[in-house]
Order: C-alpha cells, then structure tokens, then sequence
C-alpha cells in the first residue's frame, strides 16, 4: 500500500494530506497499525511522530491494580507525539493503541519539530489538532461527571455512531469490549451491564452474539432522548 493507493481508498484523506509540507512528506514512511497494537507506552520516550489517515486510536492508561482506564478516542487524522513536543516533554503521558486497523505516516522526530518552527501554517495545523483532543477530553470529562450512568452510557453509544452513523439497511456494531466502554464511560462493568440491559429494554439498542448493535431507528431515539442534553 502507497499514500496514492491509500487516497483511492480513503478519499477523505486528500485534503488533509494537502495541508502537509511537501518536504515533510516526502520524508514520512506509511505503517499499518492492526487492531490491538500499542503505539506508544506511557513514559517511554518520543522518538517518532505519528499522523493516522485511517482508523482509530485509544489513549488509555493502566491502574496500579491492572484495570486499564480509557482517557480518549481519537479518529483519523489525528497526531500522537504533538503533545509532547508541544509541551516540551521528553516522554509519553499515556498509552496510544489502535482501536481498529490502522494506516498512519512516521515522521522522524527531528524533522517534524524543525518543519514547527519553519512553517507557520503547518504550526497551526498541529496545535488545532492538538487543542481539539483536549477540548473533546475535556468535555467528556465535565460532561460524564454530572451524569447518570445511564446518560454517559447514552453518551458514549452517541459519540461512537456520530463517526459511523447507521443506515435504514445496516446497524452500527459497538467494535468495543465491555471493559474498555466501561473505561470510558468511567463505571464499573457491572454497572454497564445494568445500563446496557435497561437500554435495550427501551429499544436504544440490540444485542446480536453479544455485540450491541444500534439500528437507524434506535439511533435516532438516541439522539432524541439524550441529544438535547449535551
């Protein structure tokens, strides 16, 4: 796979890859990330900068007890390194995994903070990308805190299908472990499963071979029950 054949692929992706100096670029590598694979490990140092044209990514850290708690998903485009080097850090705040397949450009380190200092459009560009994913972590977090389990449950199912809205032909599937929607709604497993279970008893949502299924009618319950709320 090449960025041309990627472009043919993704067609999204060509005007944010026209926003990218040529020279940096030019000198970028594609990499596929499979589902699963972590990227980055908190506290390891940065030592490439990565730029996702496709897929999704969890940062998430772990508990002193093992249990892993979700911080943020982010989709493609998006740059994992930029906080960091924004901030003048030398080591990684959090654990970067892909949520699904992904296909991403690494950059050398070196050349991605000189291209910063150089390039005032290409400045703006990270620091936009960078203040969106504190501005969405943010938000969840004062949004979840005054919420109901069953509201950040909503919340959750909302913002996953905003990405992958169903159709009146296909249902949006929850590509998700119990444990890590958990995470992210930030309750217990148990009590996602009592959100789960009441909100399918009101038809917000199916459950097909134990994968929460939304269909385009129960989407648009979703959206309004719980969307005026946000």
């Amino acid at each position: 796979m090449d960025i041309a054949s990627l472009t043919i692929r993704f067609p999204s992706i060509s005007s944010f890859l026209n926003e990218l100096p040529p020279a940096l670029l030019s000198q970028s590598n594609l990499i596929y990330f499979p589902l699963g694979h972590t990227l980055v490990k908190r506290d390891d140092p940065v030592e490439h900068v990565y730029i996702t044209l496709s897929g999704e990514l969890l940062a998430c850290n772990e508990t002193i007890d093992g249990k892993f708690s979700t911080l943020l998903t982010m989709n493609a485009p998006t740059i994992i390194s930029d906080l960091e080097i924004l901030a003048g850090e030398k080591t990684y705040v959090a654990n970067v995994a892909a949520a699904t397949d992904c296909w991403a450009l690494s950059i050398p380190l070196d050349l991605f903070v000189s291209t910063l200092h150089q390039d005032i459009s290409f400045l703006w560009l990270v620091t936009s990308i960078t203040a969106k994913k504190n501005y969405a972590l943010s938000h969840m977090r004062g949004t979840s805190a005054c919420r109901s389990s069953i509201d950040k449950t909503a919340l959750f199912l909302l913002q996953y299908c905003s990405a992958r809205a169903p159709s009146p032909q296909q249902d949006t599937v929850i590509q998700r472990t119990r444990a890590l929607i958990a995470s992210e709604v930030m309750v217990s497993q148990k009590t996602l499963d009592r959100c789960i279970i009441r909100l399918r008893e009101l038809d917000y949502l199916s459950i097909v071979h134990g994968k929460i299924h939304i269909s385009y009618d129960q989407y648009q319950r979703l959206l309004s029950n719980f969307l005026p709320e946000l």
